[in-house]
């Protein structure tokens, strides 16, 4: 993802917005949008540092969009897995 060419899909660029994370270069949030998509909300206190401060406590609130975005490409991933599968 490092490449600025590189087109990005809908979930990166939610986490983008709303971790405003457009701020920083790409070599910055890169780690971070790929630790979110792999790991889930709890990796981004690895990346507390680079998050401003009002924009990290409420991403790490219940409920938030971040939160609500992250569940349902989860909830799609698991899909898709399962629907692939024979039986």
């Amino acid at each position: 993802m490092s490449n600025s060419n590189t087109v990005r899909n809908q979930l990166e660029l939610d986490l983008i917005n709303i971790l405003q994370l457009d701020t920083l270069d790409e070599e910055t949030f890169d780690p971070i949008i790929i630790d979110l998509i792999n790991n889930g909300r709890q990796s981004l206190l690895h990346h507390q540092d680079d998050i401003l401060e009002d924009i990290f406590l409420n991403a790490m609130k219940d409920n938030t969009q971040l939160l609500i975005i992250l569940k349902e490409s989860i909830s799609n991933r698991w899909s898709s897995i399962w629907s692939k599968k024979i039986y």
